[in-house]
């Protein structure tokens, strides 16, 4: 018998090089400086409203890299399932899913559907894991997440890196207000692709700003406007955990059941 856990070790391997392509892509496209620094007057208070603009849409592949990531994720989850079947029963099994819901018990009869022949020992180890929406939203969310269409996963962000360096003079307060004010004022306007840094009077003096280019979900999403790569950090390790736990809970149960393993 071949393997069958090789075919969730490899949607795993397939979604952590697409990860390693999407961080190398993002770092590439941010290193292109795709913004300009702009300066705007308030209508209503004067005073200069300084802001940085991204210029360029995020490359197409990065949301198609994303999507990927997340259903190699979740197809993995599927395929370990079908394969702890495949161990146990020395055949494939039939109707075999990893289950979701809004609760536990909503999750086991998922687990079950079209008379699924997934081993109920199994399935408990899986449901350890509280894979609903009222246990745990990370793993539960993946799911959601796939369901998204590709180009509605992931928006760019523009993000202050780094601390505002003011040089060479100072800001006029030229009305009722601070010189310079940085109280709430950064803050990033998806419609506009623009992020506010803070607000002064007259310009009299030339600064320094460190910008880099993020992706986040975006609030369609079941992560709304969460930064892109973090999740998908948090995904990778939870996923792991889950799929290591399922082919180890297999490995136990041959061996308990005088099940031989034998792989070519």
């Amino acid at each position: 018998m071949v393997d069958p856990f090789i075919s969730p070790r490899q949607l795993f391997a397939w979604a952590d090089h697409n990860f390693i392509n999407i961080k190398r892509r993002l770092k590439s496209f941010d290193e292109e400086r795709p913004y300009t620094y702009i300066v705007e007057q308030d209508a209503e208070t004067g005073e200069y409203i300084h802001k940085v603009r991204l210029l360029k849409s995020i490359p197409p592949e990065i949301s198609l890299l994303t999507f990927d990531v997340v259903n190699a994720l979740r197809a993995s989850l599927d395929q370990s399932i079908f394969a702890s079947g495949v161990v146990l029963l020395g055949r494939e099994p039939n109707g075999t899913k990893f289950p979701f819901g809004a609760d536990e018990t909503e999750a086991r009869k998922d687990a079950y559907r079209k008379r699924s022949e997934a081993d109920p020992e199994i399935i408990d180890r899986v449901l350890s894991f509280q894979p609903y929406n009222a246990g745990d939203r990370l793993l539960f969310n993946l799911n959601k997440l796939r369901n998204m269409k590709h180009h509605r996963i992931i928006a760019p962000v523009l993000v202050q890196t780094g601390s505002i360096k003011v040089t060479g003079g100072t800001f006029v307060s030229d009305g009722p207000f601070a010189a310079m004010s940085m109280n709430n004022a950064v803050e990033w306007d998806a419609s506009k692709n623009e992020l506010t840094l803070f607000r002064t009077g007259t310009p009299k003096s030339q600064y320094e700003i460190e910008i880099g280019v993020r992706i986040s979900f975006t609030d369609r999403t079941a992560f709304p406007n969460s930064d892109a790569l973090t999740v998908l950090h948090d995904l990778f390790h939870k996923v792991q955990s889950v799929l290591v736990a399922i082919e180890e809970e297999t490995v136990r149960l041959a061996n308990a059941r005088g099940i031989p393993i034998t792989f070519d």
